[in-house]
């Protein structure tokens, strides 16, 4: 649904993740809807395990989410690559995701990415 930049906060000098939706399909008012409830979804969840939203707005005609910035390779990129090696670490990972939906799912929010 949308495309995700690395940007910086000059402010207060932090990498921040910026999620961007194409302004034509910003126009589609389903699209429009589905974006603006994410937004309000993800930035009402604190938890270790989902990424904290800063803010959202629009640049121009470019609606975009600002939120934090994790360093790393995301999971499908983990396991292309074979990693984690170890039982134990895969455990480690799947508990730490089941935590994490277990608390979306309290919040009635659904994970779509």
């Amino acid at each position: 649904m949308g495309i995700v930049y690395l940007g910086y906060d000059p402010v207060i000098e932090r990498s921040v993740a910026i999620k961007t939706m194409n302004a034509e399909a910003f126009e589609e008012e389903e699209q429009k809807q589905r974006f603006l409830r994410e937004a309000r979804s993800a930035g009402a969840m604190q938890h270790p395990n989902i990424v904290t939203i800063y803010e959202m707005g629009m640049e121009g005609d470019t609606p975009y989410i600002a939120m934090e910035y994790v360093e790393g390779q995301d999971l499908t990129q983990l396991i292309k690559k074979g990693e984690p090696e170890s039982l134990k670490e895969k455990l480690a990972i799947m508990a730490q995701l089941c935590d994490a939906l277990d608390f979306a799912h309290s919040k009635e929010v659904i994970h779509r990415d």
